[in-house]
């Protein structure tokens, strides 16, 4: 085979998931809250990243603005793309 075995790259634990850009949980009003699940809002990542590292950085982004009693803006986005 010219480009060598096959094999399988994404195991049962490792599969693709819609990562919000904005949370749902940063919005108090139903309106916004639905708003985040809109295509636009939503880039493929890895659920191992979405549900670690990325909710990390959401958690912590809320618990700082949370304790500082502050508004936080928070600007987020993608680079590229997810090539398997």
């Amino acid at each position: 085979n010219l480009y060598g075995k096959d094999q399988i790259y994404i195991s049962k634990k490792d599969y693709i998931s819609r990562g919000h850009m904005s949370p749902k949980a940063d919005f108090v009003f139903y309106p916004e809250q639905s708003s985040t699940f809109f295509h636009m809002n939503v880039r493929p990542q890895f659920q191992s990243v979405n549900g670690g590292n990325w909710e990390l950085v959401e958690s912590l982004s809320r618990e700082i603005a949370a304790t500082k009693g502050i508004q936080m803006k928070v600007i987020t986005g993608v680079l590229d793309g997810v090539y398997l």
